[in-house]
């Protein structure tokens, strides 16, 4: 998967048609760059990030209380940032700044950070908060406070770090499966990736008896009368 080994990746697009390459990365995350929006203006720090012209409160934007938005600006098609989080909305009110944490998608990734205006580099480089942000962001997307926080090493690849899978079904947000349940679904899972294992496999959870399709990614209630279908997803932590 994109950005699978939990490194940090800095995507910059500007307007059309200087999204092209940006796009074709991230379709993996459900998005899709277009527009071009007059920018010029200084986005101002708040709690809201999805106010027009207002950025939200993080590691990438620390110390910043203004933030020139870039010269003409791109924005994610419907204002829809797919599964990446928005820092940030231009005085157009479009999503300008998008980020991923390290996740619990399928499959896992990195930290990403999505800029729609990479005009901001030279036009109005020297406005307050641009190279404040610009240094932020390469600390966060190299995870200094995450190593630091747990006493990593600073430098080295992070996927060489001790991870526990999790198994996840969906019902009103990503619920965690009983720990033996979630074992004995990577055992299976494991098995199918290495080609000794079928594509599905039985397990229980609380109450109930699943089975779970690997390659479909849900899970059957074949207990319960009305058999429900789930989503499910295995999800990464990292220690």
């Amino acid at each position: 998967g994109i950005n699978a080994e939990y490194g940090g990746l800095a995507i910059w697009a500007d307007n059309d048609p200087l999204f092209i390459e940006a796009n074709a990365i991230l379709e993996n995350f459900g998005v899709e760059l277009v527009g071009n929006t007059p920018g010029g203006k200084t986005l101002k720090s708040s709690d809201t990030p999805s106010q027009a012209g207002h950025f939200g409160k993080h590691i990438i934007t620390s110390g910043i209380e203004s933030l020139y938005e870039g010269t003409t600006i791109s924005h994610p098609k419907d204002n829809n940032p797919g599964k990446l989080q928005v820092l940030a909305t231009s005085s157009d009110d479009h999503p300008v700044i998008l980020y991923q944490d390290y996740s619990n998608t399928w499959p896992p990734a990195g930290r990403i950070v999505v800029d729609c205006a990479y005009t901001k580099l030279w036009h109005g480089w020297e406005l307050p908060g641009n190279s404040r942000y610009i240094t932020n962001m390469s600390v966060w997307l190299l995870g200094l406070d995450f190593r630091l926080a747990r006493g990593y090493p600073v430098k080295g690849a992070l996927n060489v770090l001790p991870v526990k899978h999790v198994w996840q079904y969906l019902h009103k947000g990503w619920n965690n499966y009983e720990d033996s349940a979630s074992e004995t679904v990577e055992e299976a899972y494991k098995k199918f990736l290495d080609g000794s294992g079928p594509a599905t496999a039985t397990v229980k959870s609380g109450f109930f008896e699943y089975e779970v399709n690997f390659q479909t990614h849900k899970q059957k209630n074949l207990s319960h009368p009305a058999h429900n279908v789930r989503d499910i997803r295995r999800s990464v932590l990292v220690h």
